[in-house]
């Protein structure tokens, strides 16, 4: 065996200098003579020289232990697991053609697995959160506190899945919305788009129970008729539907009180029956005014008759001319 005798370098405050044998057919140095020649392997921060890169030094590339992982699932409950060293986030790429689904799990101590949200990698923000996929495609999610992320296969049918995890910083995932949150604060200006109006149809239901209504027609107004009495009952219908009676105003010109009666009917009323209101009209010109801000309601129809007889069975005629006004109903 032979040996090349390096030059000892210059002694460095009290260290000895040492003088280094090199082998030439293997390259490996010893320590001879009567220096202390290094010792081979890691040595101690008192014993070493420190590393300065030089100030034109092209970007090192370097390998961490864990930030990606890599593999493929072929059957149910594979798995690519990846340990996070203290990275807040990851990433999940799926590709290949497969039937299968791919639930992404996190692990506090590396051994029992839990479901974690995942966004699409790339989309908008606030978007609603998924925990599974069944396509090829890439996700982002946080894992603040999580010892280990994995793509795992929960259902399999057929096909294989190329797994890519990788481990980042959560800062780019800080958008996501749980599936299914009921409430979410919004803080800034809000742009809301009323878009087009939708036109209610024309009908008479009503929105809820809004007291006072007015709608008995299109226009929402009351109608009203005009009443001369004849010498008769004065039979007649003013609406043969539901509606409602919001009043009227009649005058007597009878030297006798004379009765307006109601009925709740559609068809023409016979006096004396079927009366469901009467209304005194006092004689000499005396004038009754009623108004019912909501209207009385009748279910069936709105009908009248005119007597001179207070009773509910009373059917005698009025003289032409003794009652005069105008009806108001919906």
């Amino acid at each position: 065996m032979s040996y090349t005798q390096e030059f000892p370098a210059p002694a460095r405050g009290n260290r000895p200098t040492p003088i280094v044998l090199i082998d030439p057919a293997t390259g490996l140095a010893y320590a001879a003579g009567g220096g202390s020649g290094p010792t081979l392997g890691q040595a101690t921060s008192a014993n070493s020289s420190p590393v300065v890169i030089a100030s034109d030094q092209s970007t090192l590339s370097v390998n961490q232990s864990g930030v990606v992982a890599t593999g493929s699932i072929t059957a149910l409950n594979g798995t690519v697991s990846l340990p996070l060293n203290g990275a807040t986030g990851f990433a999940v790429d799926l590709r290949g053609t497969f039937t299968a689904t791919v639930t992404f799990q996190g692990s506090i101590n590396g051994t029992d697995f839990f479901t974690l949200a995942v966004i699409p990698a790339g989309g908008s923000v606030n978007v609603a959160t998924v925990t599974t996929a069944t396509a090829a495609g890439a996700w982002m999610g946080q894992a603040s506190g999580f010892s280990h992320v994995r793509a795992i296969a929960t259902a399999f049918t057929s096909g294989t899945i190329n797994v890519t995890v990788r481990a980042m910083q959560a800062a780019g995932v800080a958008h996501m919305i749980p599936t299914g949150a009921a409430t979410q604060t919004v803080s800034g200006t809000v742009t809301a788009n009323q878009g087009t109006m939708v036109a209610l149809p024309a009908g008479t239901s009503a929105i809820g129970d809004v007291g006072i209504q007015y709608r008995g027609n299109a226009t929402g107004a009351a109608s009203a008729t005009n009443f001369v009495a004849a010498g008769s009952t004065n039979a007649a219908v003013l609406k043969a539907s539901p509606g409602r009676l919001l009043g009227f105003q009649l005058t007597n010109n009878a030297t006798a009180v004379r009765y307006v009666k109601f009925h709740n009917q559609t068809t023409t009323p016979t006096a004396g029956s079927g009366v469901v209101q009467t209304y005194g009209i006092p004689p000499n010109g005396g004038t009754v005014t009623l108004s019912v801000p909501g209207g009385i309601g009748f279910a069936t129809g709105i009908a009248y008759t005119t007597v001179t007889g207070a009773a509910a069975a009373d059917t005698t005629a009025v003289t032409a001319n003794d009652i005069v006004g105008t009806f108001h109903w919906a």
